[in-house]
Formats: structure tokens, C-alpha cells, sequence
């Protein structure tokens, strides 16, 4: 069944989700975003709001709305996520189908620094090293003190298959016991090498490592959501099919 949810009120909206949902920012949704203003409002209905706050880019109202990113477009917000506690980020995204070099990549969420002084990224695109290669779909840690990157985890598509000028729904369910990726209602092998905490969550724009990742970020960002717990498969498939008619993805 696909719903638009400009029809329904936002204590609405959030009862289609999973209990655990602590933050949706939704540009479809007028209660979350009228279009224009640099607030975009949380409509999750949690004890606690984290509003983002959009930095450049550009609201596009149309089917789907989206807002349009490039260079250090953000939204960013005051929420923070750690892998001990357990979270799932969910966001739907849009590239251009340019190639992915290491001074080119597309980020689409990342945080400004952990309390351990570490910022992450999870980014689409690659080619950036010889293990993370072909329009990939990755974690991404720099260490503000020493400098030192870190790629932590990352599941590889093809060249061609996430940066492909369509729209894709990403979910990152992350626990103590590791992470899990779903892309387009299907789980896809995931290597899990690190532990990733964000502070300030952001979606798109720069992170800490401004000099190497600041150019052509993800295009296009559309709903983006944030729950308290580690969400199974099963469960981000059952997010994903809520949304995907808004975005011309199939069901699972």
C-alpha cells in the first residue's frame, strides 16, 4: 500500500514505524519540512526532538521531495550514537553516477567527533583503496588527534550499481556484536572491522577529514530516520517497504 504521508498528521507518521524511532526528518512530510527555512523538524514523536539544521543545499519539491546536496551541503543535528548502545540509521539517497575517487567521494552520514575524538562517515562511492573498490558502500573513521584513517567496514556493489542516478534506501543496524547492512530492502555482505560512535549525526557535507572529502557529496537526500536500537533484517525491510513507493524501489 503506498501512503502520502503529506495526508497524515505527524503523531501519524511515527506510529507507521518502529517503536524505537528517535528522530525523522522527512522533506515528503510538510510537518517535518514546509520548504524553506534552515530548520528541518523531527517528527518521530520521541521524549526527545533533534531537529536538523540544513546548510546550503536546496529543498526540490516534487515526487519524491528531497533536498539537494553538493559540496559541504548538510543537515546536521545535536543527536548522538554509539555502537555499545546500539542504533539503526536509515536514509534514502540519490547519486549522479559520477566515479568515485578518493577526492570525490559521496558521503551520506557522518558525525563531527565521538568521545573518543573520532569523526565517521558512511559513504557510496569508491575506488578509494585496492580492498574498497567499485561504487562501494563504507565506514569511514578519522582520528582528529593523530590524524590516521581508518576504513572499518565496507560492503562492495560494482561499479555502476549505487551511484547509478537512481534513488536507494541504506540501513546501518549497529551493535555491540557488530553491524549490518540493508540496501534496497536486501541484506548485503558486510566485512566488520571497527567500532563506529557519532556524535552530532549529520547527513551529507564534510566531516573532520574536510580536505579530503569535502567535493561532490551525495546529490540527493530524502528521509532520514534514527532508531534507539539495533533493528534485525527483518525489521529494516519491513522500514524499507513503507517508504519505497515514495522513492520507486520494490518491496521486499
Amino acid at each position: 500500500m503506498s501512503l502520502n504521508k503529506r495526508l497524515f498528521p505527524s503523531s501519524a507518521v511515527a506510529s507507521l514505524y518502529h517503536s524505537s524511532l528517535i528522530m525523522n526528518l522527512d522533506p515528503n512530510d510538510s510537518s517535518s519540512y514546509g520548504g524553506s527555512g534552515s530548520t528541518v523538524t523531527d517528527i518521530s514523536g520521541s521524549a526527545t526532538t533533534y531537529n536538523g539544521t540544513l546548510t546550503g543545499g536546496s529543498f526540490v519539491s516534487g515526487s519524491p521531495s528531497y533536498f539537494s546536496m553538493d559540496s559541504t551541503n548538510k543537515i546536521t543535528t545535536s543527536l548522538d550514537v554509539t555502537q555499545s548502545s546500539g542504533y539503526t540509521i536509515s536514509v534514502f539517497v540519490w547519486d549522479n553516477g559520477g566515479t568515485g575517487v578518493v577526492a570525490a567521494n559521496r558521503k551520506q552520514i557522518g558525525g563531527t567527533s565521538s568521545a573518543d575524538g573520532n569523526g565517521g562517515m558512511l559513504m557510496m562511492g569508491g575506488n578509494i583503496t585496492s580492498a574498497v573498490s567499485g561504487e562501494s558502500v563504507y565506514l569511514y573513521q578519522y582520528d582528529t588527534a593523530s590524524s590516521a584513517k581508518y576504513f572499518l567496514s565496507y560492503a562492495v556493489g560494482g561499479a555502476g550499481v549505487y551511484n547509478n542516478g537512481a534513488w536507494h534506501s541504506i540501513q546501518l543496524s549497529v551493535s555491540s556484536s557488530g553491524e549490518k547492512m540493508v540496501i534496497d530492502g536486501s541484506q548485503v555482505t558486510w566485512l566488520d572491522n571497527g567500532v563506529l560512535d557519532l556524535a552530532n549525526l549529520r547527513f551529507g557535507g564534510a566531516s573532520n577529514d574536510s580536505d579530503n572529502f569535502t567535493p561532490n557529496t551525495v546529490d540527493r537526500i530524502g528521509a532520514m530516520r534514527v532508531y534507539s536500537q539495533a533493528l534485525t533484517v527483518s525489521e529494516m525491510q519491513a522500514e524499507h517497504n513503507i517508504d519505497c513507493a515514495t522513492y520507486g524501489l520494490a518491496t521486499v
